[in-house]
């Protein structure tokens, strides 16, 4: 999902979009996969905005979580981490490895996994409304050693 459509879908639900919010919004697209925690996220909106404080990128990355625009998740470190919740045709739902080495996070679907999920959501009669799977190990780098 590309910033036109994020801020498009803000105002759809009827909710002001600010200077600070788009900066916000342009940094996370801008480090697609790369899972930026609150520091990261003001130290990369200094380039927009130079005097935004770590109070104001707090409360609109709380407002924004909060609004369905991002998502947030603990990596091994147990800082949050942030990602647009980019919901729609070209988005592909995925999920977290977490290695407690390095910190490295990597990205990746498997459509069994998600078959598997839904499999189990009929045999109990449970509807999904959304899930996250983080698996925490090492990386192929920390796991041998290098």
């Amino acid at each position: 999902m590309d910033e036109k459509s994020i801020l498009a879908k803000i105002k759809a639900g009827g909710l002001k979009i600010t200077k600070q919010r788009e900066v916000i919004i342009t940094v996370l697209i801008e480090n697609k996969g790369n899972h930026l925690n609150l520091e990261q996220i003001l130290e990369k909106s200094h380039i927009y905005h130079d005097n935004i404080s770590a109070a104001t990128i707090y409360r609109n990355i709380t407002f924004l979580e909060q609004n369905g625009i991002i998502k947030k998740f603990t990596g091994h470190d147990k800082k949050s981490y942030y990602e647009i919740e980019a919901r729609g045709a070209a988005h592909k739902h995925h999920d977290h490895l977490f290695c407690v080495k390095c910190g490295e996070i990597i990205e990746f679907y498997n459509q069994q996994i998600e078959k598997l999920q839904q499999k189990i959501a009929r045999e109990t009669g449970f509807k999904i409304l959304d899930h996250k799977l983080e698996i925490y190990g090492e990386c192929r780098k920390c796991s041998s050693g290098k």
